[in-house]
């Protein structure tokens, strides 16, 4: 009602502009406002003065559009899920073959009050959604973990640290495109959530992506601050039994920006269990269990990005992250078969120190989105894991597990739009992983035993993309090729490893616009699962109930995905509709078995 009244006043006081041509084409694009990044999908229409749509079109997977028309009109409407729509009047045009439209999210502004709180949006593209993480998920809990359990699209159990895609845990995480030598759980929760600025979620991953990971990608992009001159942005969040606060800033010299973090989050959680035990034999035996943990993580981060000229980019950062968690517990053993009751008491501590060094060089061309861009990533992390078992107070052994771990992740990414509508995209990486585990027990004062355990891999690939718009239909089609070798070593019983592995995976995806509120879409891609560190370590963290023992001769598990997607736009409200099928072959399971001691 607010822009019928706007308008109608405008067109009594300033006289309607009508452009009348012969067959006029309209060429452009349409980006985020903030971050300049290209807007798939959007939606741009033209309106006479009687503001009736008399014609129009939406961007292509790369943000462009181009269409011809011989009508009569006045103004172009630019819209899009999560920014605000975009009047642009056609007197204001100067080149109708070189329009740039920019468009802003949506904020909620709050009555007689200065600050304005960003509100999560919804971006979709060809293959990912992304999700713009406003202040009402960044405060909802200090780590990225409990942030992602306010995502519908991520499903987690903050009770077990768990996180999954489509009820599989198999998912694949990257901070920033880069790979991490810890697991998903920790990884999370070592990220503060109030530096996440968005997070894809990438279901069918194209062939541009690394192919490990059944059930897809996500892939968080962390906050990186370039605003001219000095800023600093304070942070906090407090909850029951967690803590968070931190500081991040930067000092832009116009050539050079400086930028820095540093956060401190603690967390406590206590999570009572009873649990009932009947062996095989008949004997039973029922514990009580308090599993108190306590956790601490310490992180800092600090870059340089070099602006060399207009086509040149050098970025340079290292980030450092102490993570510490402790678990004491004593269980209550009870109506145990053949003996009085009695309790169990241990002292456990984790300790994780991350290392991360990444440097980026970038090469821009005149054309748009016609680049050339180089990435190193170290990522250097190191495990800790010692514990000591009581019962009832009498030493029963000590044990340490030690994990060091390093990754270097190179990558080459080449970008060349040839047409409006068609683009090239190719590139290469390669990926070294070299682990040393030792594990140390101490059953007694004489009892010792010391093992380790080595492991090496190396994955190298490359693959070629093509991004084109044919008869309304926009297509991503792609193909990847990926070499891995593994290698291990383990002198608990002199076994040795030579693992090669050769495979092809190929990506296609396919929108179709019926029109500017209603899309349809198909993906399908390959996938594999190559046994990781927690598949073939045999040093395994154990319990009183489980010992855990990892296979190295486990090959890898593949699996071919398809998605289907319907989505449906309306002024108060957008839903959408996704089905999917994946077929998987060699799986990987954890096999249980009971010992001759139950």
């Amino acid at each position: 009602m607010t822009r019928t009244v706007i308008f109608i006043v405008f067109f009594l006081i300033v006289p309607c502009y009508l452009v009348s041509q012969e067959a006029t084409t309209y060429k452009g694009s349409v980006v985020d406002a903030l971050t300049q990044e290209v807007i798939p999908f959007a939606t741009i229409a033209v309106y006479n003065a009687n503001q009736e749509l008399v014609d129009g079109t939406s961007t292509n997977n790369q943000g462009q559009f181009e269409f011809t028309t011989d009508k009569l009109f006045t103004y172009f409407e630019v819209t899009f899920i999560g920014y605000k729509t975009e009047i642009i009047q056609y007197t204001a045009l100067d080149n109708p073959v070189n329009l740039l439209f920019n468009l802003r999210t949506i904020v909620s502004d709050l009555d007689e009050v200065v600050i304005q709180a960003e509100r999560t949006t919804t971006q979709l593209k060809i293959d990912r959604k992304i999700i713009n993480l406003g202040t009402d998920i960044q405060q909802s809990g200090t780590n990225a973990l409990e942030a992602f359990d306010q995502i519908p699209d991520i499903q987690t159990d903050l009770g077990t640290g768990s996180i999954s895609l489509r009820g599989n845990d198999n998912v694949r995480i990257l901070i920033n495109g880069k790979p991490s030598a810890l697991n998903a759980v920790e990884l999370l929760e070592q990220i503060p959530s109030s530096t996440i600025k968005s997070v894809e979620i990438i279901t069918s991953p194209s062939a541009k992506y690394q192919a490990d990971g059944l059930t897809g990608v996500i892939n968080i992009i962390l906050k990186s601050n370039t605003n001219k001159g000095t800023n600093l942005s304070l942070n906090s969040s407090f909850g029951t039994k967690r803590y968070g606060y931190g500081v991040t800033g930067n000092h832009n010299f116009s050539k050079v920006n400086l930028s820095f973090t540093g956060s401190q989050s603690g967390r406590e959680m206590d999570s009572k269990q009873t649990i009932n035990r009947v062996f095989n034999n008949g004997d039973t035996q029922n514990i009580f269990t308090p599993y108190d943990f306590n956790g601490l993580t310490r992180k800092l981060a600090g870059g340089v990005d070099y602006f060399i000229n207009d086509n040149n980019e050098l970025s340079v950062g290292l980030d450092y992250t102490d993570d510490y968690h402790s678990f004491y517990n004593t269980s209550q053993y009870f109506d145990v078969s053949n003996r009085d009751d009695f309790t169990y008491t241990r002292n456990a501590e984790h300790s994780h120190t991350t290392y991360v060094f990444n440097a980026n060089y970038r090469k821009k061309f005149e054309k748009e989105n016609h680049f050339l861009e180089l990435d190193f990533n170290l990522n250097d992390n190191k495990n800790e894991y010692p514990a000591s078992d009581f019962e009832d107070r009498v030493f029963i052994f000590d044990q340490e597990i030690n994990e060091n771990n390093k990754i270097h992740a190179l990558s080459l990414d080449y970008s060349l739009p040839i047409t409006q509508t068609l683009q090239f995209e190719a590139g290469g990486s390669f990926n070294s992983s070299d682990i040393q585990n030792q594990r140390y027990i101490r059953l007694d004062t004489t009892d010792e035993t010391f093992d380790t355990f080595k492991y090496s891999e190396e994955l190298f690939g490359i693959y070629g993309l093509t991004k084109f718009t044919l008869k309304k239909i926009d297509w991503q089609l792609g193909l990847r090729y990926e070499y891995f070798t593994s290698n291990s070593t383990n002198t608990i019983n002199s076994e040795i490893t030579d693992l090669r592995f050769s495979n092809l995976f190929p990506s296609i995806h396919a929108a179709y616009k019926f029109n500017q509120n209603n899309t349809f879409s198909i993906g399908y891609s390959r996938r594999i699962s190559r046994p990781n560190l927690h598949h073939v370590n045999p040093f395994q963290l154990g319990n009183p109930f489980f010992r855990f023992e990892g296979n190295s001769r486990l090959e890898p598990e593949s699996s071919d995905n398809l998605e289907i997607s319907y989505h449906k736009n309306k002024k108060s409200f957008n839903w959408s509709a996704t089905t999917f099928y994946r077929y998987r072959k060699n799986i990987i399971l954890w096999v249980n078995d009971i010992e001759d001691n139950n």
